[in-house]
């Protein structure tokens, strides 16, 4: 979402949605004051442990990137209908949205039910019919602020943040950083699993970023793509940055419930 690929509009408009989703879907129960001592104390344990609901270490499993395989362009369709956006109608070069979400997805072994997740999280595209201008940057992929002409087009969405995925999880489990989406550097900084790297939120209380430690590939993929825990999960670091990591879980509890929990392996 914030990589420097995508665009930070999206976390800001469905952020209060997604928070009361968090309190919703997880139980998340965020209580007490928080003190300066609190503030200093910006690991991802201590996030785990004041919010009591995530661990900003292990946001994903690798089976929520990559697993999901088998699933098929008539289950993702009925999910698009279902949840009455505009792709379930969609098509484009004789593919239906649903054809190239699945398609794109697993021709880079990336799970179609987390491509259907940051569609969603980026544009809302699965479930409001408002962002119908939004398909040919469904995944904001191209957009750091205004989007790159290059890569409009609903597949070529869909297509590029697959392999830009794919790209992180070979690379993360070859020891190489991905600095900035496309150079990767060997030099010691980057987000790599068993690393503590900071990230880039903003913070009201002291200089800038969380500590986050990954404990899967998937987990340093993400914070690869978005460097940020984010606002509404992470009371104890004092972020100001609205979504994260919080943003992106919640969406994708709610797109694997639309798959009803379809098996990840």
């Amino acid at each position: 979402m914030i990589h420097p690929n995508t665009s930070k509009t999206w976390m800001r408009s469905t952020l209060s949605v997604c928070l009361l989703a968090v309190a919703t879907l997880t139980g998340c129960a965020v209580d007490g004051e928080y003190t300066d001592a609190d503030a200093s104390d910006d690991t991802g344990d201590a996030l785990t442990r004041d919010l009591g609901y995530a661990n900003a270490n292990s946001l994903f499993a690798d089976s929520d990137l990559e697993g999901d395989q088998d699933v098929s362009a008539d289950a993702v369709q009925k999910v698009l209908d279902g949840q009455k956006g505009p792709l379930g109608k969609f098509t484009l070069k004789g593919r239906t949205a649903a054809q190239i979400i699945t398609e794109e997805s697993i021709k880079n072994r990336i799970s179609p039910v987390f491509m259907v997740a940051r569609i969603q999280t980026e544009t809302q595209l699965i479930t409001s019919a408002k962002w119908t201008s939004k398909i040919p940057y469904a995944t904001s992929f191209g957009c750091p602020g205004s989007c790159n002409a290059a890569y409009a087009g609903f597949d070529v969405q869909v297509a590029s943040t697959a392999k830009q995925f794919r790209s992180y999880m070979d690379n993360i489990r070859a020891g190489k950083y991905a600095i900035n989406g496309n150079t990767l550097r060997t030099q010691d900084y980057g987000y790599l699993v068993g690393r503590t790297t900071k990230t880039l939120d903003p913070l009201s209380v002291k200089g800038t970023g969380c500590n986050v430690t990954p404990t899967t590939a998937a987990t340093a993929a993400i914070y690869t793509y978005t460097p940020y825990v984010g606002r509404g999960v992470t009371a104890l670091c004092k972020s100001t940055e609205p979504g994260g990591f919080g943003l992106q879980l919640v969406t994708y509890k709610i797109a694997r419930g639309w798959f009803g929990g379809a098996s990840k392996s």
